[in-house]
């Protein structure tokens, strides 16, 4: 018996918080443009940061979530531009977080900025070099988008080399290297 009366109050508190929610949803969507304008060097936010770079990163990681949420289907390219810069904040603020670069990359390419895409996959390279993914998709960026064979099959090469690589990316490689000697002959 005790249980309804706080059954009722927990209903009564989520009720609440949904409309306060949707309340906000409407102010923050109304002029989500101008909430893009600044953005501080990713170097002087490590440092203000004062040893928090992680929980940083996490909160632009968030917004630039959020922001890719309302842009990406029709993405203009100040508006990459800006992810690619949150994006690269967040990689310099937490080097080794994956998330940044697998996911990162991939809204990048939805936005149709495949050199930056490349980039921060490149980046992800770098400071995660047992990660097979990182090659794997800038082969993919150059054989999907830029056409260029070549440098598919030497992206998807390395990724194969890598230990923990799915045994696939070496058949892809060749795959790719076979058609290219089909097409120059």
């Amino acid at each position: 018996m005790r249980r309804l009366p706080l059954a009722v109050i927990a209903l009564v508190a989520v009720l609440l918080a949904h409309r306060a929610h949707r309340a906000l949803d409407q102010i923050r969507f109304k002029d989500s443009e101008s909430a893009r304008i600044f953005l501080p060097s990713a170097d002087a936010l490590r440092v203000a940061s004062m040893g928090y770079h992680t929980v940083t990163a996490d909160l632009f990681w968030v917004r630039s979530v959020l922001t890719f949420s309302e842009i990406h289907a029709n993405s203009t390219p100040a508006d990459a531009r800006w992810l690619d810069s949150m994006l690269t904040t967040v990689a310099v603020l937490d080097p080794k977080w994956r998330t940044v670069y697998f996911h990162g990359g991939g809204m990048l390419r939805v936005c149709d900025s495949i050199h930056e895409s490349d980039v921060l996959f490149e980046r992800g390279m770098q400071n995660l070099p047992e990660e097979p993914y990182f090659p794997f998709s800038i082969g993919m960026n150059a054989y999907l988008y830029l056409k260029d064979l070549d440098r598919a099959a030497y992206y998807l090469d390395l990724a194969s080399q890598i230990p923990g690589a799915p045994p696939w990316y070496a058949s892809a490689a060749a795959a790719f290297l076979e058609e290219d000697v089909g097409r120059q002959t």
